[in-house]
């Protein structure tokens, strides 16, 4: 698997197109993916998606808890199931 970051700047279209050459490359956006996102890139053809501050947003927890962490993770989850 081949890390691609940033992802965010040039969005599943341009990964599609990396991988048009490079049929059998296994790419793993990371950088700017989000539950809105990410199943655009799984359909572009990647092989699996990276998500953080999507999933961990800093001021949230800080303000709000941990708990604001597992609605967020499902929402991901529902996104590219």
């Amino acid at each position: 698997m081949l890390k691609l970051f940033p992802s965010e700047p040039l969005g599943p279209a341009y990964m599609s197109a990396l991988l048009q050459p490079f049929p059998a490359a296994r790419l793993v956006p990371t950088g700017g993916i989000t539950a809105a996102n990410a199943g655009a890139y799984l359909k572009a053809g990647a092989a699996a998606v990276a998500m953080g501050s999507s999933l961990f947003p800093g001021a949230r927890i800080a303000a709000d808890g941990p708990r604001v962490v597992a609605p967020l993770v499902a929402e991901a989850l529902a996104a590219v199931r």
